[in-house]
């Protein structure tokens, strides 16, 4: 591969001193090497510091360690990765997670070869138990789907990405610092409506560690108070002629990811039916997003009964799941 463009590599450090080496190496192991990876210290209180500067201090010419002045989450440090990062491509790996030898290198091939500002690539669910599995997330998707195809149906996380830094600048966007869960949705969502330039790589090369300690997988005393902060976010940073598509993001967020949030975390039927019941006063014709029917089975029967406000049926399919995992 003739390419020598810089790619920045940005990981927010906190507290995952157990995690944290695996994640370093795997990006020193890459099969593409112009990269600089920038580690972002959100004042760890365990070893996560020290360990992110014995790297950059063994690998001075690809490792960067920054120590934020106080802990403002991972909005922030990712911010201050893109302030201070020298590359032309941006990308962003969680600390507690891994990526493939290839990961770069592909992503970047193929955004060279579409000429794309933004690329994606599929993941693993990585478990404790050393096992992997494919998450098809890209199921619906090719090189050749329609660009409103791709902001529908991409998800919303800022991993498995690989962003052209020029257009990142230009679009405006930054993390919104005040929101500590679900920041990159309000970022990654609006940032795809300003290019038709996005690529598809079918392929995992990312590995997403499962941790049962993580926030996403945190079940009880959930605060759900960035969700109208995120949409919020999106309806006033996206580009116009995305109505439909944007519509479908907020049924996935706020009729499935909430209602669920809610559901895990006990909360009363009087609140999960004034969620949807505002839901509905907002988007009076969701039900009719044409991209409802491209919903795996779970998820379009969890919505469909949101929709009807059948929150006993709700619970046990939630119940039903969790069995299941």
């Amino acid at each position: 591969m003739n390419i020598n463009e810089k790619v920045s590599i940005i990981i927010p450090v906190y507290n995952v001193e157990n995690y944290l080496r695996r994640c370093i190496d795997s990006l020193l192991a890459q099969s593409y090497q112009n990269i600089e990876i920038l580690m972002i210290d959100d004042c760890s209180s365990d070893n996560s510091g020290n360990i992110a500067k014995e790297y950059s201090q063994k690998y001075p010419d690809r490792c960067v360690y920054i120590k934020q002045a106080q802990n403002k989450g991972a909005a922030s440090a990712r911010n201050t990765g893109i302030e201070k990062s020298q590359g032309e491509w941006l990308s962003f790996v969680d600390s507690d997670d891994w990526v493939h030898q290839d990961f770069i290198k592909e992503m970047l091939e193929a955004a060279i070869n579409t000429q794309a500002d933004f690329v994606v690539c599929d993941l693993f669910y990585s478990y404790n138990n050393g096992t992997h599995k494919e998450a098809n997330t890209l199921s619906t998707l090719t090189a050749v789907s329609s660009h409103k195809d791709k902001v529908a149906f991409l998800r919303n996380h800022a991993y498995t990405r690989l962003i052209r830094k020029s257009f990142f600048i230009q679009s405006g966007l930054r993390f919104p610092e005040d929101i500590r869960r679900g920041e990159d949705i309000a970022v990654m969502v609006p940032l795809m409506t300003k290019t038709n330039k996005i690529g598809i790589l079918n392929k995992a090369l990312y590995y997403y560690y499962q941790r049962e300690n993580s926030v996403s997988n945190k079940n009880t005393d959930i605060d759900l108070s960035f969700y109208p902060k995120v949409i919020a976010l999106i309806r006033e940073n996206s580009d116009n002629g995305f109505e439909t598509e944007l519509e479908y993001h907020y049924i996935q967020e706020l009729m499935y990811g909430m209602n669920m949030l809610m559901i895990k975390d006990h909360r009363t039927t009087k609140e999960i039916k004034k969620n949807i019941k505002h839901f509905t006063r907002q988007y009076p014709n969701w039900k009719n997003n044409p991209y409802l029917k491209n919903c795996n089975r779970f998820k379009r029967l969890f919505i469909k009964a949101a929709g009807s406000c059948r929150i006993g049926l709700m619970r046990l399919m939630v119940k039903g799941s969790s069995l299941l995992q």
